[in-house]
């Protein structure tokens, strides 16, 4: 139901943003991959975004939306077969489930420099955490703007609010956000993008880094080959690892 729900909440935005008046303000991209293996060990995963920006005057807004799904075939235990022959038992578990959503407004009050403010909600069951939430305000400045290079980085200050699993109250605590964006305009049909951010807590400092190289294949569509860590100073068991790593393959529709 989660995921039906988390789906389906996309819709709204997309038909909006396809709207004809409108349409020369937006840009969007949606992307999709699915790996699966089988053999020794049956596993499945589905990564799934979209991503959208309007643009208006000195104002931009961003909206970004992730599912991450992962599920392996374990053994469980064993059990006779119509031969009477002992064989495995096997199920298929969730080995990953994450949900992400960025809101994000700025608004340039010169040729190189801007004020944002952001709204991030991630949801991970296997983090240890019912859910994570920041919001922020700050500055931005593009320090490198041309046809080859582009790179942003923004400072800012706000306030984290989450809930670890089997706990009944919220903590609440301030962070000081600091972030970097890299573009590399490889070639007309080949770039590369890099995205590291860093939300500094009084209790727990989430750091993350995007690495993307995408390649064209025609006007619309791409390929895109990305590796992500993200890396938790404080989590709630010890039996949860800090640094969490993914690496996507996804085909990429730009609108």
């Amino acid at each position: 139901m989660k995921k039906l729900a988390f789906l389906l909440s996309a819709l709204p935005i997309v038909a909006f943003a396809g709207d004809a008046e409108e349409n020369k303000l937006w840009k969007g991209k949606a992307e999709a991959g699915l790996v699966s293996t089988t053999g020794n060990t049956d596993t499945s995963s589905t990564n799934l975004k979209l991503e959208l920006v309007y643009e208006s005057g000195d104002w931009r807004h961003s909206f970004l939306t992730e599912a991450f799904l992962a599920e392996a075939e374990q053994v469980v235990g064993t059990e006779l077969d119509g031969q009477g022959n002992l064989v495995e038992r096997r199920e298929s578990r969730d080995t990953g489930e994450k949900y992400y959503t960025l809101i994000k407004s700025d608004y340039k009050f010169s040729e190189t420099a801007y004020f944002y403010g952001l709204v991030d909600y991630t949801d991970d069951r296997f983090s240890g955490f019912d859910y994570q939430a920041n919001a922020s305000v700050g500055l931005g400045k593009n320090f490198i703007k041309n046809d080859k290079y582009t790179l942003d980085a923004e400072i800012g200050y706000g306030a984290r609010r989450y809930q670890e699993e089997a706990q009944w109250d919220a903590e609440t605590e301030g962070v000081t956000r600091v972030a970097g964006k890299f573009q590399w305009n490889i070639s007309e049909n080949a770039k590369f993008n890099q995205e590291l951010n860093s939300q500094i807590g009084d209790d727990i400092t989430v750091s993350k880094s995007i690495s993307a190289l995408t390649a064209n294949i025609n006007s619309s569509m791409a390929l895109s080959i990305g590796y992500e860590i993200v890396h938790t100073s404080d989590v709630p068991s010890a039996d949860i690892e800090k640094t969490d790593r993914k690496t996507t393959v996804n085909l990429v529709y730009s609108f």
